[in-house]
């Protein structure tokens, strides 16, 4: 089972949730740490407060590379969203790496980046979980702070 943090277009009930929504087995409000901004594009994204790892090709690895317990880490301004958890694990890593048009390896820049980070949800329990933020080298004081984005 692989665990996705969502705070844009593919939380439940938004406009992109419908490209993964067969794979979802649950969901749970969440927060993780960072801010939101909205891009020039309408769409939300997300300096990470306190990532983990960076997403590679090699999803064991990143998991078990990840460093401490997340409940040691879940600290700074909350982002709320969505944790899903996704029955087809690693697999569906690659649509949403397309989706988010995020490249783990090879030259090509990536609009967001994939990044294992520390969330917690409504009853106070700590995950890893998966999410994009934006990409290194982003000027992302070019776009105006959110609190959420959506419903």
């Amino acid at each position: 089972m692989l665990h996705l943090f969502c705070y844009g277009s593919l939380k439940p009930g938004e406009r992109n949730y419908r490209l993964i929504e067969r794979w979802v087995r649950r969901a749970r409000s969440a927060h993780v740490c960072g801010q939101l901004y909205l891009r020039e594009t309408g769409y939300p994204t997300m300096a990470a407060g306190q990532p983990l790892r960076l997403g590679s090709a090699d999803h064991q690895a990143d998991l078990m590379q990840a460093g401490p317990s997340p409940s040691e880490r879940v600290q700074g301004p909350p982002v709320p969203g969505s944790i899903l958890s996704l029955s087809e694990g690693v697999r569906i890593l690659h649509l949403l790496d397309d989706f988010e048009d995020f490249c783990p390896v090879g030259p090509r820049a990536s609009e967001y980046e994939r990044w294992l980070v520390p969330a917690r949800d409504e009853q106070g329990q700590f995950w890893r979980v998966w999410t994009y933020t934006a990409a290194a080298g982003q000027d992302v004081s070019a776009w105006p702070p959110i609190p959420s984005w959506g419903l």
